[in-house]
């Protein structure tokens, strides 16, 4: 069994490594304070919050998730820049280990748990860091006054359901 401290959280895990560099976790918990990482992830900007992750078994093969097996995704309390320094809420990512297309070997379910933003759809990790995100963000009563302004430039016009389809 592993457990180590990180900056802003933790990790507990069994963990296996092959010569190949092939890593297996077997009931992972990790938590982690997403400032730290963001300042290296032009394509992500500043962003605040936790990152907390659970897995029955997670494999990664070239440094990429390559199968994930009852595994969830947590992002709790999160702040993005690029829309105004307001709470964006907290959400989760379901992973199954089974995807409908080829090119993809881990699909999800995104949902939100709170805040600002209601948000569904699927999400998808394939080889060679792809992932691609597709799903629908509608404003809650929490949302700030004005917030469809700042969301407007990234996802566009509202369908005539008030959400916001995006597709990354």
């Amino acid at each position: 069994a592993v457990e180590a401290q990180v900056p802003g959280g933790f990790v507990e895990t069994d963990l296996a490594i092959s010569p190949s560099g092939r890593i297996k976790a077997d009931g992972l918990v990790a938590q982690v304070d997403l400032a730290p990482f963001t300042r290296y992830s032009s394509s992500i900007g500043p962003t605040q919050g936790i990152a907390r992750v659970s897995a029955d078994t997670l494999v990664i093969v070239d440094q990429w998730p390559e199968s994930v097996v009852n595994g969830t995704l947590e992002f709790r309390d999160l702040f993005y820049a690029a829309i105004g320094n307001q709470p964006l809420g907290s959400h989760r990512i379901r992973f199954n280990d089974v995807d409908d297309d080829p090119d993809y070997t881990i699909g999800g379910v995104i949902e939100s748990i709170d805040g600002a933003f209601d948000v569904s759809g699927d999400f998808d990790l394939g080889s060679g860091t792809r992932f691609r995100m597709d799903g629908l963000l509608k404003l809650t009563d929490q949302a700030p006054r004005g917030r469809d302004n700042s969301i407007r430039p990234l996802l566009g016009a509202p369908n005539s359901s008030g959400q916001y389809p995006f597709n990354w």
